[in-house]
């Protein structure tokens, strides 16, 4: 969409959906997912403190007691978290945890997860960037009944790892089950690990926005065509934690971007960053970065070297990135993630070498056909749809985010594939903001962007800029339909979806 007929429909609106996003105190015109007040309250300003002891996020018990396997249960909930001063805020959770408990696998395993659905509306879970067969991978057609059950199987292969994350995935309804807070982390540990024996902190990123009786706040019409972004940055569910390292220690950051919609420029200016894996697993070599841009549903490692002195100030913060947004203000200063103290009380860690090397990216080899993925905007004539703005803003955001012209249809398959074929997927962003693109299923290898040839890299999801191509390689090693789409969650459940069905 051109930001003039934006701008054009946007002028006979009502004024007051606008304002919404502009006003902190104005009214919402979607209900709340976990509540339908009679009256959306308006936008909280309550300060929050920081400063926290970080927490690392609980850990699922593994109750197999078998090597080499790993059965564990996960309950979605609502349940009450006390997040704000006062009234304790409604979520959605796993095992009443924020964020969902960490699931920490090896390579290899054989995974077993029993998912228990208590929530009052159906839902789906998607295990982010694994190995997954489709029938157990949180496609729409498999929603989980409130008060049903349903159990989750795969393999590993032995030579995955990296970390990853599980979410929910049904259509039309996964941006507002995400902003209730289901999202968690999974680590695939490496058994032989180069970066062995560093300390690691895992940071699950996300965001939120409160009403001004402490609950989350309703989606208006500028989330549903921008992407939500929250008034509030969370990692690992507290808001600004501090992290105490000793003088010079060399630490290990993975890193979990769970916005809905946020873009995390990450930096920690004051010390030597650098990228060690992808969300697909390992880089080629380390590679030093003084910031990394690490878009929604995206996953990142770090190996970061902090000074010896012990008052020196330090801080992760995502620094400006602007994304292009149609009604929402862009960042303009950058937000403070996590505190990072040199305590003096310590002994001084010992130095740690990098490894010149991690591990290959071994080609896919040649692939047997290409193909060409457009996301794109559709003209929509915003105002024929005003009143919907009033009752439901999301409606007016349906049919506008596209993937080669078409909006998602569950009943419709889009391309066909076969299982262990080698494609090239050349991605193409004609529309005028950034698109963070997945493909379900597993991973597959970044090969040039817009033309040029780059150090190969495995990847699940990547940002396309406005008008960029990316070229990737990908291999399809099980039967069944997955789905590929923009990970701003507000546009994937907009109609920004395709499905591809692989045959055997």
């Amino acid at each position: 969409m051109q930001r003039r007929h934006l701008l054009t429909a946007l002028a006979s609106l009502p004024l007051w959906p606008l304002a919404a996003r502009a006003n902190p105190h104005a009214h919402h015109g979607m209900p709340a997912p976990a509540s339908t007040p009679a009256a959306p309250a308006p936008v909280a300003r309550q300060p929050l403190s920081g400063g926290a002891p970080l927490r690392e996020p609980a850990r699922l018990a593994n109750q197999s007691g078998t090597a080499g396997r790993f059965a564990g249960t996960l309950t979605l909930a609502e349940t009450r978290h006390a997040l704000l001063p006062g009234e304790p805020t409604r979520l959605w959770t796993y095992n009443g945890s924020v964020p969902g408990p960490l699931i920490e696998l090896t390579a290899g395993d054989q995974v077993s997860l029993t998912l228990r659905n208590r929530l009052a509306e159906s839902t789906t879970v998607h295990w982010h960037g694994l190995p997954v067969a489709p029938e157990f991978d949180g496609h729409p057609r498999q929603a989980i009944a409130p008060g049903n059950d349903f159990v989750a199987r795969w393999q590993l292969p032995a030579d995955w790892y990296g970390t990853y994350w599980y979410h929910p995935h049904p259509h039309g309804r996964t941006a507002r089950q995400a902003a209730m807070g289901l999202a968690g982390a999974v680590l695939v540990r490496d058994p032989a690990d180069p970066l062995a024996g560093l300390p690691e902190s895992l940071l699950v990123i996300s965001d939120q926005r409160f009403d001004t009786g402490n609950q989350v706040a309703a989606h208006t019409l500028a989330d549903w065509m921008d992407g939500r972004e929250g008034d509030v940055v969370l990692v690992n569910g507290q808001h600004h934690p501090r992290l105490t390292v000793a003088p010079g220690e060399t630490r290990r950051l993975r890193v979990v971007n769970a916005c809905a919609a946020r873009y995390l420029r990450l930096a920690v200016p004051g010390a030597r960053l650098v990228r060690v894996a992808s969300d697909g697993g390992w880089l080629p070599a380390p590679q030093p970065v003084g910031d990394y841009l690490l878009v929604p549903g995206e996953r990142s490692e770090f190996v970061v070297t902090f000074p010896h002195h012990s008052g020196t100030p330090l801080t992760l913060v995502s620094l400006p990135y602007a994304r292009q947004k149609m009604m929402s203000p862009e960042q303009t200063a950058p937000v403070p993630l996590l505190d990072i103290g040199i305590s003096s009380g310590r002994e001084p860690a010992a130095p740690f070498t990098l490894p010149a090397t991690l591990r290959p990216v071994v080609p896919l080899g040649t692939p047997v056909r290409r193909r060409e993925i457009v996301l794109d905007e559709r003209p929509h004539d915003m105002a024929a749809h005003a009143g919907h703005a009033m009752a439901d803003p999301q409606r007016m955001a349906e049919g506008l985010f596209l993937i080669d012209g078409k909006s998602y249809d569950m009943d419709r398959v889009d391309l066909e594939a076969r299982v262990g074929e080698v494609e090239a997927w050349e991605v193409v962003n004609r529309s005028h903001m950034d698109h963070p693109f997945h493909l379900h299923g597993g991973r597959f290898q970044l090969v040039a962007i817009d033309g040029r040839p780059v150090t190969p890299t495995w990847r699940d999801t990547v940002n396309l800029p406005p008008r960029s191509r990316l070229t990737l390689l990908t291999r399809f090693d099980h039967p069944g339909e997955l789905l590929y789409h923009c990970h701003v969650l507000e546009h994937e459940d907009a109609g920004m979806m395709a499905t591809l069905r692989v045959r055997a």
